[in-house]
């Protein structure tokens, strides 16, 4: 047995009705509210940027980049397009300035990001 909605249309087709009733009708949206993708606590993020040696020049890019990610919620274009002078003192705390999607956008970076030892 077929919904009315999926009915509809074949009886349209055949000319039983003259327009179809359940066209105007929309299904529920698809809403996703927990995401997939794995989240690292803070003791290993801490493990993590710890395991990176910043004896060249290149590990220390790394190391500055996976910071910035991980306590700016930045995506990887906008932290990639970032400048020194992006790098902002705030109050307290620290903040950053993103180029994305055509704006300027100024995010503060999170408290574990003051921990952090020279770059």
């Amino acid at each position: 047995m077929r919904s009315p909605k999926g009915c509809a249309p074949t009886s349209v087709i055949g000319q039983v009705v003259p327009n179809n009733p359940a066209a105007a009708v929309r299904g529920p949206k698809h809403v996703v509210k927990t995401g997939k993708t794995p989240v690292l606590e803070g003791a290993q993020w801490r493990k993590l940027l710890a395991s990176i040696p910043d004896m060249t020049l290149r590990n220390m890019r790394d190391r500055a980049l996976i910071a910035t990610l991980t306590y700016s919620f930045a995506r990887i274009g906008a932290a990639l397009n970032m400048k020194v002078e992006d790098l902002r003192p705030r109050g307290a705390g620290w903040s950053i300035r993103l180029h994305a999607a055509g704006a300027a956008l100024h995010a503060p970076l999170t408290e574990g990001f003051t921990e952090l030892q020279p770059w």
